[in-house]
Parts: structure tokens; C-alpha cells; sequence
């Protein structure tokens, strides 16, 4: 989110600095929120862990695990795309930057508002994301560790 205010500011002083397009404060704010600003990607993989008491009462099917942790990222990746549909993933992730603490608040929130009623709120439960940056040389981390009920309480009083 950083990097693509800070190109959106760098837009705005070249057109600004553009005599001969005679535009006004407002129409450059206009077309600045209007045009898309991609700063860089970069891959992250999303973690939920899940203590489970009783793997025969306590049940949560994997693949809606991975719908919480894709639907909370700011965009999916895909293996096999063509140039437009690939111009298209970019264009749809970076309409939603997050950090990485904002991807484990959303699975948090995803998690709890899928409703598991088989999940006690003395669960305790793990959210994770690594990115793998593209333009610093460490990977960025996060984290949150806490019970079910401990997030039930979060998500009911917000």
C-alpha cells in the first residue's frame, strides 16, 4: 500500500509539471482515484491451524479453510493464465492492497464469520502469513494466536 501511494504522489507531480494539459487541482485528484497504480507483487502463502479435540465431532472441511485464506488476500494466484486474464488477476489484487497483519486480521474475521458451530470457543487457533516480497530482501511476517471464543467476542462487539 506504501509504494502505490508513493507512485500515485510521483503521477501527480508529473502532471502537475505539465504545463500544456492545463489541468485543475480537482481533475488531477479525479483521474488519480480513478487509474489504477500498481506498485509491485508479491506471493504470500496464508496458514490456519486449528486445535480439534475430537476429529470425529469437530470437523472442518479443508477446502473451506482455503476459501477463508484465498478470500482474504488481496487477490488468487493461478498457474495457467492468458495475457488478459492475467492483466486482470494484477489489476483486481492491486484494487486491494493489505499488509500482512491485515490478512491475518481478515482470516480471523473470514474464520469467525463462516460460523463452525462444531468448533468450541476453547479452541485455540493460529493464523499465519509469510509474503514473499519482491522488492525488499527479507520476507514480511504475521501472526495471531488465540481461541475461537476469544475471536467470537472480537467479531459480535464490531
Amino acid at each position: 500500500p506504501c509504494a502505490k501511494e508513493m507512485s500515485q504522489e510521483y503521477a501527480e507531480e508529473i502532471i502537475k509539471n505539465r504545463q500544456d494539459l492545463n489541468l485543475s487541482d480537482d481533475v488531477v485528484k479525479t483521474l488519480l482515484n480513478i487509474l489504477p497504480f500498481s506498485s509491485h507483487n508479491q506471493r504470500s502463502i496464508g496458514t490456519i491451524i486449528v486445535q480439534i479435540k475430537d476429529l470425529n465431532s469437530n470437523k472442518i472441511d479443508v477446502l473451506d479453510i482455503i476459501d477463508i485464506i484465498e478470500e482474504s488476500m488481496s487477490g488468487k494466484i493461478q498457474s495457467v493464465l492468458k495475457r488478459p486474464e492475467e492483466a486482470k488477476l494484477v489489476r483486481i489484487a492491486h484494487l486491494k492492497p493489505l499488509f500482512s497483519e491485515d490478512v491475518v486480521r481478515e482470516m480471523a474475521k473470514n474464520f469467525i464469520l463462516r460460523d463452525f458451530p462444531n468448533i468450541e470457543d476453547d479452541f485455540k487457533i493460529t493464523f499465519k502469513i509469510e509474503s514473499f516480497e519482491s522488492i525488499h530482501p527479507h520476507n514480511v511476517y504475521s501472526e495471531l494466536k488465540t481461541s475461537v471464543g476469544e475471536l467470537r467476542k472480537i467479531i459480535k462487539m464490531s
